[in-house]
Protein backbone atom coordinates (compact mmCIF):
# COMPACT_ATOMS: atom_id res chain seq x y z
CA UNK A 1 0.00 0.00 0.00
CA UNK A 2 1.04 3.35 -0.40
CA UNK A 3 1.91 6.18 1.74
CA UNK A 4 -0.06 8.66 2.87
CA UNK A 5 2.51 11.31 1.75
CA UNK A 6 2.96 9.40 -1.74
CA UNK A 7 -1.04 9.83 -2.12
CA UNK A 8 -1.12 13.26 -1.58
CA UNK A 9 1.81 13.73 -3.58
CA UNK A 10 -0.16 11.98 -6.38
CA UNK A 11 -3.34 14.07 -5.58
CA UNK A 12 -1.10 17.22 -5.64
CA UNK A 13 0.10 16.07 -9.27
CA UNK A 14 -2.96 15.24 -10.24
CA UNK A 15 -4.56 18.71 -9.35
CA UNK A 16 -1.93 20.40 -10.60
CA UNK A 17 -2.57 18.34 -14.13
CA UNK A 18 -6.35 19.06 -13.78
CA UNK A 19 -5.48 22.55 -13.51
CA UNK A 20 -3.25 22.59 -16.57
CA UNK A 21 -5.66 20.49 -18.39
CA UNK A 22 -8.35 23.08 -17.52
CA UNK A 23 -6.36 25.85 -18.43
CA UNK A 24 -5.84 24.40 -21.85
CA UNK A 25 -9.38 23.54 -22.44
CA UNK A 26 -10.10 27.38 -21.90
CA UNK A 27 -7.00 28.09 -24.32
CA UNK A 28 -8.73 25.74 -26.79
CA UNK A 29 -11.96 27.57 -26.40
CA UNK A 30 -10.93 30.75 -26.75
CA UNK A 31 -8.90 29.71 -29.63
CA UNK A 32 -12.17 28.35 -31.09
CA UNK A 33 -14.36 31.44 -30.20
CA UNK A 34 -11.80 33.45 -32.35
CA UNK A 35 -11.97 30.77 -35.06
CA UNK A 36 -15.46 31.20 -35.36
CA UNK A 37 -15.09 34.72 -35.45
CA UNK A 38 -12.58 35.00 -38.40
CA UNK A 39 -14.88 32.23 -40.12
CA UNK A 40 -17.79 34.66 -39.42
CA UNK A 41 -15.82 38.06 -40.96
CA UNK A 42 -14.46 35.61 -44.19
CA UNK A 43 -18.07 35.13 -45.22
CA UNK A 44 -19.18 38.26 -44.66
CA UNK A 45 -15.80 39.47 -46.85
CA UNK A 46 -16.78 36.51 -49.07
CA UNK A 47 -19.99 38.19 -50.10
CA UNK A 48 -18.83 41.24 -50.51
CA UNK A 49 -16.56 40.03 -52.79
CA UNK A 50 -18.75 38.25 -54.66
CA UNK A 51 -21.36 41.34 -54.90
CA UNK A 52 -18.10 43.16 -56.22
CA UNK A 53 -17.04 40.08 -58.76
CA UNK A 54 -20.39 40.84 -60.29
CA UNK A 55 -19.95 44.18 -61.03
CA UNK A 56 -16.05 44.09 -62.36
CA UNK A 57 -18.51 42.01 -64.56
CA UNK A 58 -20.28 44.21 -65.86
CA UNK A 59 -17.44 46.88 -66.02
CA UNK A 60 -15.45 44.60 -67.89
CA UNK A 61 -18.39 44.14 -70.21
CA UNK A 62 -18.31 48.13 -71.10
CA UNK A 63 -14.15 47.70 -70.82
CA UNK A 64 -14.65 45.14 -73.68
CA UNK A 65 -16.27 47.46 -75.94
CA UNK A 66 -14.19 50.70 -75.15
CA UNK A 67 -11.22 48.12 -75.51
CA UNK A 68 -12.22 47.27 -79.27
CA UNK A 69 -12.80 50.87 -80.58
CA UNK A 70 -9.32 51.97 -78.75
CA UNK A 71 -8.03 49.35 -81.05
CA UNK A 72 -9.89 50.32 -84.04
CA UNK A 73 -7.74 53.80 -83.23
CA UNK A 74 -5.13 52.03 -82.02
CA UNK A 75 -4.84 50.71 -85.48
CA UNK A 76 -5.59 53.91 -86.98
CA UNK A 77 -3.04 55.68 -85.67
CA UNK A 78 -0.60 52.95 -86.06
CA UNK A 79 -1.10 53.69 -90.41
CA UNK A 80 -0.73 57.39 -89.54
CA UNK A 81 2.64 56.50 -87.92
CA UNK A 82 4.20 54.56 -90.47
CA UNK A 83 3.68 56.97 -92.91
CA UNK A 84 5.64 59.41 -90.73
CA UNK A 85 8.37 56.38 -90.01
CA UNK A 86 8.63 56.30 -93.77
CA UNK A 87 9.20 60.36 -93.93
CA UNK A 88 11.28 60.76 -90.71
CA UNK A 89 13.42 57.63 -92.60
CA UNK A 90 15.11 60.00 -94.64
CA UNK A 91 16.22 62.59 -91.88
CA UNK A 92 17.30 59.57 -89.44
CA UNK A 93 19.77 58.31 -92.12
CA UNK A 94 20.53 62.03 -92.15
CA UNK A 95 21.04 61.98 -88.72
CA UNK A 96 23.18 58.55 -88.07
CA UNK A 97 25.86 59.84 -91.30
CA UNK A 98 26.12 63.28 -88.97
CA UNK A 99 26.59 60.99 -85.80
CA UNK A 100 29.29 58.65 -87.32
CA UNK A 101 31.03 61.73 -88.77
CA UNK A 102 31.06 62.86 -84.96
CA UNK A 103 31.84 59.73 -83.39
CA UNK A 104 35.06 59.78 -85.68
CA UNK A 105 36.19 63.43 -84.77
CA UNK A 106 35.30 62.59 -80.87
CA UNK A 107 36.92 59.39 -81.44
CA UNK A 108 40.34 61.19 -82.63
CA UNK A 109 39.96 63.81 -79.99
CA UNK A 110 40.04 60.92 -77.24
CA UNK A 111 42.76 59.78 -79.17
CA UNK A 112 44.74 62.78 -78.84
CA UNK A 113 43.64 63.44 -75.24
CA UNK A 114 44.57 59.72 -73.96
CA UNK A 115 48.26 60.70 -75.67
CA UNK A 116 48.17 63.91 -73.95
CA UNK A 117 47.77 62.40 -70.77
CA UNK A 118 50.58 59.86 -71.36
CA UNK A 119 52.94 62.58 -72.21
CA UNK A 120 51.69 64.76 -68.83
CA UNK A 121 51.98 61.00 -66.91
CA UNK A 122 55.83 60.64 -68.22
CA UNK A 123 55.98 63.99 -67.16
CA UNK A 124 54.82 64.06 -64.06
CA UNK A 125 57.36 60.72 -63.72
CA UNK A 126 60.35 63.06 -65.12
CA UNK A 127 59.16 65.55 -62.52
CA UNK A 128 59.29 63.44 -59.63
CA UNK A 129 62.70 61.85 -61.00
CA UNK A 130 64.28 65.78 -61.53
CA UNK A 131 62.85 66.66 -57.82
CA UNK A 132 64.02 63.41 -56.21
CA UNK A 133 67.80 64.63 -57.68
CA UNK A 134 67.52 68.38 -56.89
CA UNK A 135 66.76 66.96 -53.27
CA UNK A 136 69.98 64.73 -53.18
CA UNK A 137 72.08 67.42 -54.68
CA UNK A 138 70.32 70.25 -51.77
CA UNK A 139 71.50 67.40 -49.39
CA UNK A 140 75.14 67.32 -51.04
CA UNK A 141 75.04 71.48 -51.04
CA UNK A 142 74.31 71.60 -47.61
CA UNK A 143 77.13 68.79 -46.73
CA UNK A 144 79.47 70.90 -48.84
CA UNK A 145 78.60 74.31 -46.99
CA UNK A 146 79.32 72.71 -44.02
CA UNK A 147 82.01 71.74 -45.21
CA UNK A 148 82.85 74.73 -46.51
CA UNK A 149 82.38 76.36 -43.07
CA UNK A 150 84.40 73.66 -41.31
CA UNK A 151 87.54 74.51 -44.08
CA UNK A 152 86.86 77.85 -43.53
CA UNK A 153 87.38 77.82 -39.52
CA UNK A 154 89.91 75.58 -39.90
CA UNK A 155 92.19 78.35 -42.24
CA UNK A 156 91.14 81.01 -39.23
CA UNK A 157 92.36 78.60 -37.31
CA UNK A 158 95.62 78.19 -39.34
CA UNK A 159 95.84 81.28 -39.63
CA UNK A 160 95.72 82.57 -35.88
CA UNK A 161 98.28 79.77 -35.56
CA UNK A 162 100.47 81.15 -38.24
CA UNK A 163 100.07 84.81 -36.79
CA UNK A 164 100.50 83.31 -33.36
CA UNK A 165 104.49 81.69 -34.84
CA UNK A 166 105.45 84.32 -36.67
CA UNK A 167 104.84 86.56 -33.76
CA UNK A 168 107.13 83.90 -31.72
CA UNK A 169 109.59 83.93 -34.68
CA UNK A 170 109.69 87.50 -34.42
CA UNK A 171 110.23 87.12 -31.11
CA UNK A 172 112.65 84.77 -31.16
CA UNK A 173 114.69 86.81 -34.08
CA UNK A 174 114.58 89.71 -31.64
CA UNK A 175 116.13 87.97 -29.06
CA UNK A 176 118.92 85.97 -31.03
CA UNK A 177 119.54 89.95 -32.30
CA UNK A 178 119.60 91.35 -28.85
CA UNK A 179 121.93 88.45 -27.67
CA UNK A 180 124.46 88.53 -30.59
CA UNK A 181 124.43 92.34 -29.56
CA UNK A 182 125.02 91.59 -25.82
CA UNK A 183 127.59 89.05 -26.94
Amino acid sequence: MQSHSELQRKLEQTEQELVFSSEKVERLQAGLSSRDREIQAFSSDNRVQFAEMESLRGKMINLDKDHARRISEANRMIEDLKMQLNFTSESSNRIVHETAERDVYLAALEEKANSRLDECERLRRRVHVLEQESAAREVVVLDLKREKERVKDDNMNLNIALDSKQQEMEMVCSLISSVRRWS
